[in-house]
């Protein structure tokens, strides 16, 4: 938490760094994608642990994504000059989600409602989506845009914003294999996935299925977290890119990818009372833990992640992504609940 603090004072205008560069020593601009699913978990944890000033940060990365927001209610991706973009929309719609619940103030209920107006407009009818796309591909890891349509929807008594999330969530299960491998999960064209994308569509089946209480979907992300479960290391960790069949094609890591999938398990866990999944999960993030430095002598890096283990693997090489610290600390703070509640 605290470099995530740290990281955001970086910036001028409350938005959090993508990343810190070690290479070249310097930050990268403020990220709206991430910053926007940053906030829920500054939130949470504000509520668990009386921290202000992280319920503070939160609503200043709020207010921000509310200046970078398109008067047709979509967020840009990474700098000036990027288009608008489906999954960077998702992502900000809950933050602001998070900080409309938080706070009543309606500013944020108006850029949601906005938005996810904007996400239900662009859906093409078969529940993916076409235009506005990263590498103008198609991708179940959008699981996390439905998953954040679903909450708006519930939140707002809006029934279109359901619809479309259901949407979402059905086409993606369409591309499902048997073996649970997902079809079109890649983060770039012609590349195998990485644990992060994949990680994304069973987040967004996996919470998707809790909210609605709907086991297609539970089963669906279980599906796939046990396919990767069989073949988790002796350490903990996780190939950082697979091939059809769950086959492993590193050697390295992703450690933002880890972190997710040991939020998953643990959740799995809570949701389903599977007993394989609470050591999983405690050794995957024991591995991530690992790669913490969190008395480093340099700030930019003192409580990071890393992109990759080791810190020249492929996936953001020597570099410290903002998103790989928020799904560390999610999963932590759920591991912490999860045991506080086991207590007798």
């Amino acid at each position: 938490m605290a470099w995530l603090l740290a990281a955001q004072r970086q910036t001028p205008n409350g938005g959090v760094p993508a990343f810190y560069d070690l290479l070249h020593d310097s930050w990268a601009p403020s990220y709206p994608e991430t910053t926007g699913y940053i906030i829920p978990t500054l939130l949470v944890f504000a509520e668990r642990h009386a921290h202000e000033a992280s319920r503070r940060a939160a609503l200043q990365m709020a207010d921000y994504l509310l200046s970078v927001q398109t008067p047709e209610g979509a967020v840009r991706g990474w700098g000036a000059e990027s288009p608008p973009f489906v999954f960077d929309t998702g992502q900000v719609l809950q933050g602001w989600l998070a900080a409309w619940q938080a706070t009543g103030d309606q500013r944020f209920l108006a850029a949601l409602t906005k938005a996810a107006d904007w996400l239900a407009t662009h859906q093409d009818p078969a529940g993916f989506w076409q235009a506005y796309q990263y590498q103008a591909q198609i991708k179940t890891w959008d699981n996390r845009v439905g998953w954040a349509l679903l909450q708006a929807g519930q939140a707002t008594g809006e029934l279109r914003f359901t619809a479309a999330g259901r949407r979402c969530l059905d086409w993606a299960l369409a591309q499902q294999a048997g073996d649970g491998w997902l079809d079109h999960c890649s983060l770039e064209p012609g590349q195998p996935p990485v644990t992060h994308t994949l990680a994304y569509a069973i987040e967004g089946f996996l919470e998707s299925g809790a909210l609605l209480a709907d086991d297609r979907y539970i089963d669906a992300a279980r599906l796939a977290a046990d396919a990767l479960l069989a073949r988790q290391r002796r350490d903990g960790s996780l190939s950082a890119y697979w091939g059809p069949g769950w086959r492993p094609l590193s050697r390295s890591a992703c450690l933002t990818g880890n972190a997710q999938m040991a939020l998953c398990w643990l959740r799995l866990h809570e949701l389903t009372g599977g007993p394989e999944y609470l050591p999983a999960g405690r050794r995957i993030l024991a591995a991530v833990a690992a790669c913490q430095r969190v008395d480093d002598p340099w700030r930019p890096i003192r409580g990071a992640i890393p992109g990759s283990r080791p810190l020249w693997g492929r996936y953001l090489r020597w570099r410290y992504p903002n998103w790989a610290a928020k799904f560390f600390l999610d999963a932590l703070l759920l591991e912490q609940r999860l045991t506080e509640e086991a207590q007798p």
